[in-house]
């Protein structure tokens, strides 16, 4: 079953434009090849539309797996049984061997033995992004439904962030595949593995661009929730910060496979209180990258060291920006994307005021003070404590009852 990139319907086989959207398709006939020709030298494109479907001539046309004696070839169905049950290596071929997966880039398992993997390809002389997703769903028409969601959701993501446009959807091996374009450049993770850390100012411009693409989303009710210094790229050319690998199950919004999430199946920068469907979570999966970023270490959940005592070179205003961001209790954090494009513009530009919340300051106070300074603080210095006035007081006492019996006394003649 192919679908189209753009509405997520069925494409018919042999038309070569969606009749729903009006997207045009190319299917270049091709012979039937068995799995002992030899392979070709030489890959051709047979399109030059940058979002048609390309084929590309095949070597092996076997798909290479973990565990199937019986050699199952491309081409299977979405219900074929056993073949969901194999995982896919390097090397296999996908929708009659237009692409071959090269490597594996992550795995994220949701509830009810489903998952989403993403993988580096090689397609039509480019490599691409494919994000592999099993859905355990017997219903037929259930499964299609949340699939054409998928890929509508996807299509628009990556129209929205400029970067990760799908460009192919297909079913094969009973798993569904969604195929993207690969932007040159680099992940976040590569470059905080040969750096260490980044610079400040390195730093907020990416987090504002990537803020700016979340606000975007937001407006569309759509969430990456999968945000990480791995699901980051940093463009060759513009040196800019684009989201890459979108869930495909949080944009297709399967709420039954995605709550309730056990902790240890999250996300690794996802929010402590687990809420996955919130915009909000990629806020503070942004905020978490950036700390990881700038300090060379990740944020423990439950336990936030102040970024400024591992990189002693940080300003303040961004320490209290990312303390606010990664604040214990949710509602001290950025709710919304506008609010942290604002306060990013302004540690950029200094445009407007602020509006870091005081509260996530005090917290940061707290955060950089260890426990003996913060109980001294408690204590009054002895030189703080006003001065103890010398004189009788045995004589001032019997001053002050004399005083007070005389005034009875005079009450009492009154009455």
């Amino acid at each position: 079953m192919t679908m189209c990139p753009r509405c997520g319907r069925e494409l018919p086989d042999k038309r070569s434009a969606c009749p729903h959207c009006g997207l045009a398709t190319r299917f270049p006939a091709r012979p039937k090849l068995t799995a002992l020709e030899a392979p070709p030298q030489k890959v051709q494109r047979t399109s030059t539309q940058p979002d048609s479907l390309m084929q590309m001539v095949p070597g092996d046309s076997k798909a290479i797996w973990q565990a199937s004696p019986s050699g199952l070839q491309p081409g299977s169905g979405m219900f074929a049984g056993s073949q969901a049950e194999a995982k896919l290596q390097p090397g296999t071929y996908l929708h009659n061997s237009r692409y071959r997966l090269l490597s594996s880039l992550s795995t994220q398992i949701w509830l009810y033995n489903s998952y989403e993997t993403n993988w580096l390809a090689q397609g039509i002389n480019t490599h691409v992004f494919i994000t592999e997703v099993m859905l355990p769903e017997s219903n037929r028409d259930t499964l299609q439904s949340l699939t054409r969601q998928m890929a509508r959701m996807l299509s628009l993501a990556g129209t929205l962030t400029g970067a990760a446009r799908l460009i192919d959807a297909f079913s094969e091996y009973g798993r569904t595949f969604f195929v993207f374009h690969a932007p040159a450049g680099e992940t976040l993770a590569s470059q905080i593995q040969s750096k260490r850390h980044l610079s400040e100012q390195e730093v907020l411009e990416g987090c504002l661009q990537v803020a700016e693409q979340l606000q975007k989303l937001e407006s569309h009710s759509l969430i990456h929730g999968r945000i990480s210094p791995h699901t980051i790229i940093v463009e060759q050319q513009s040196r800019q910060w684009h989201l890459l690998h979108f869930s495909a199950f949080l944009a297709g919004r399967a709420h039954r496979y995605l709550s309730p999430m056990p902790p240890e199946q999250l996300p690794p920068y996802a929010m402590p209180e687990g809420t996955l469907l919130d915009p909000r979570a990629d806020l503070y999966a942004l905020l978490a990258t950036a700390y990881h970023a700038l300090t060379g270490l990740a944020p423990e959940r439950g336990h936030l060291i102040s970024p400024r005592k591992l990189n002693q070179t940080l300003s303040v205003p961004l320490n209290d920006l990312l303390m606010q961001g990664l604040h214990p209790d949710i509602n001290r954090r950025y709710q919304s994307a506008t609010a942290l494009v604002r306060d990013l513009n302004y540690l950029l530009n200094h445009e407007d005021e602020p509006a870091i919340d005081p509260m996530a300051q005090m917290f940061a106070e707290f955060a950089e003070e260890d426990e003996y300074e913060s109980r001294a603080k408690l204590i009054p210095r002895p030189e703080d404590l006003p001065p103890i006035s010398s004189g009788n007081d045995l004589l001032l006492a019997s001053c002050w009852l004399a005083g007070i019996t005389a005034c009875l006394t005079l009450l009492t003649l009154w009455k």
